[in-house]
């Protein structure tokens, strides 16, 4: 498996989204290394050309795509700097993982290790290849967004971003994030006593491909909460629920500041609280809620910002909004209450949206807008990247369909994905065929993260057939 060694190579340069430097200057010296013309922008975009094999220069160039940036998660208690240190993954039989521990980066690092070695094995027969290696997939689609397509002559695109090896995608969501503000006044009681929570043990997960697997999510689990808490007086000293709004919330946590006298019994509510959602998400058995004193400054958020924060939270569109009337069992329309914090004298929620249409997209918007307008709350709307339409007409798409039958003895399924691929900006940039396919994978953007290793052979096998069997003359 030559790709793996690839692989290998790319977990050991840090990568988060907008620090892509040091992966850039590695595809760059890669290149140099194989004798490749290779070029990077000002967005740390790479793009890699290599020449046609002989007796297939006359047949139109295909273009690799993938994305270099990786989501940045890690379990609790780990100690792990995404910017300085190299991923730690294992190998158990067929599946490579971290063990829980991180993110693995198969996501998109698969996906770069399968183009790269295709590149560097001049055994293969392909046309003229084209790879593109984009920037900050995982956070705003910047480097796709502002590329630069000049340089490139392919009008069929494979992305490697998939992780189904049954399936061919051919259509993804787009989406949008919502940040709403609540500024609060300080106020001070060192006669309060603090209490310091902490739900955990939810499984997280990606939140597109997951937003439909009723794994639960801690920011809305902890405004409930403290909906509970309110009538015993409780105060909000601290609060932070979420790392990433592209990942569900596995995690939450907030320090209260209590009066002595309902102590006892905000610690029962708790206790009662923990059995309720440990019911509810049974599936997932290390759910629960801790808490202890702890030391506090005594300082809180003023009671009517809290109230509001809460009452924001439980009311803000949270899950599947909309199945697809396209695609079987696939989701149309979901938002993600992935972050909230406090900063500058402000609690800072963040919600992605997703959708496979933008008016489906400004509905949402518009529904949070109004939402946050009636809780007098400032806000802003960011991050938005095209959904990416189905084409009818699609020489790819059956070419692939075609090696995957034969190389499986089953065809695959043409499937949309309720997630953000770069797609979108790429057909607006002048590809008119785009597919997309990948290994099979599992909890993108959470340390369980794992893929397959035969699949990964079986999805590389079928992508070299496929660069042979390419002889598309336009």
């Amino acid at each position: 498996m030559h790709f793996f060694k690839e692989f290998d190579e790319i977990t050991k340069i840090p990568r988060p989204s907008h620090h892509e430097e040091c992966i850039a200057d590695y595809l760059l010296n890669w290149a140099k290394a194989h004798d490749l013309s290779a070029l990077k922008d000002d967005f740390n975009n790479v793009i890699i050309t290599k020449p046609a094999s002989i007796g297939y220069e006359n047949f139109a160039p295909i273009a690799l795509q993938a994305h270099t940036d990786m989501v940045c998660e890690k379990a609790e208690g780990i100690d792990h700097d995404f910017f300085n240190d190299p991923i730690t993954y294992f190998v158990d039989d067929d599946i490579v993982s971290t063990h829980g521990r991180t993110t693995l980066g198969a996501d998109d690092g698969l996906g770069m290790a399968m183009i790269l070695a295709i590149l560097s094995d001049d055994t293969l027969c392909h046309p003229k290849l084209e790879a593109l290696f984009t920037t900050a997939e995982e956070e705003d689609f910047r480097g796709v967004e502002n590329l630069d397509a000049t340089p490139l002559t392919a009008k069929h695109l494979i992305n490697i971003d998939h992780c189904d090896d049954t399936s061919i995608l051919c259509a993804s969501a787009g989406g949008i994030t919502f940040t709403a503000t609540h500024p609060y006044t300080l106020k001070s009681d060192l006669t309060l006593k603090p209490l310091h929570i902490t739900l955990s043990g939810l499984m997280g997960g990606h939140s597109g491909e997951d937003i439909g697997n009723g794994r639960g999510n801690a920011n809305i689990l902890l405004c409930r909460l403290l909906q509970r808490l309110l009538p015993f007086g409780v105060q909000l000293n601290y609060l932070c629920g979420g790392t990433f709004r592209l990942a569900i919330p596995r995690s939450a946590s907030c320090t209260l500041l209590i009066p002595p006298e309902q102590y006892d019994t905000v610690c029962r509510e708790i206790d009662a609280f923990k059995a309720v959602i440990q019911n509810e998400y049974v599936q997932f058995p290390t759910v629960t809620i801790d808490y202890e004193g702890c030391d506090c400054d005594g300082t809180y958020v003023d009671e009517t910002t809290l109230r509001e924060f809460i009452h924001y939270g439980l009311t803000i569109p949270n899950g599947v909004f909309e199945m697809s009337a396209t695609f079987k069992n696939i989701v149309d329309t979901s938002s993600n209450f992935g972050e909230v914090y406090m900063q500058d004298h402000a609690i800072v929620t963040v919600v992605d949206i997703r959708s496979n249409y933008d008016s489906k997209l400004t509905r949402l918007t518009d529904m949070l807008s109004i939402l946050a307008t009636q809780f007098g709350l400032d806000y802003t709307i960011w991050g938005r990247y095209t959904p990416w339409k189905y084409q009818a007409h699609s020489p790819l798409r059956d070419l692939m369909y075609a090696v995957y039958s034969e190389l499986s003895g089953q065809p695959p399924r043409i499937e949309a994905v309720h997630a953000g691929l770069e797609c979108g900006f790429l057909s607006d940039k002048g590809f008119t065929d785009i597919i997309s396919i990948g290994a099979n994978a599992e909890n993108f953007h959470s340390p369980a993260e794992h893929f397959s290793l035969t699949s990964a052979d079986y999805v590389y096998r079928a992508l070299v057939k496929v660069l042979n069997d390419a002889k598309f003359t336009s």
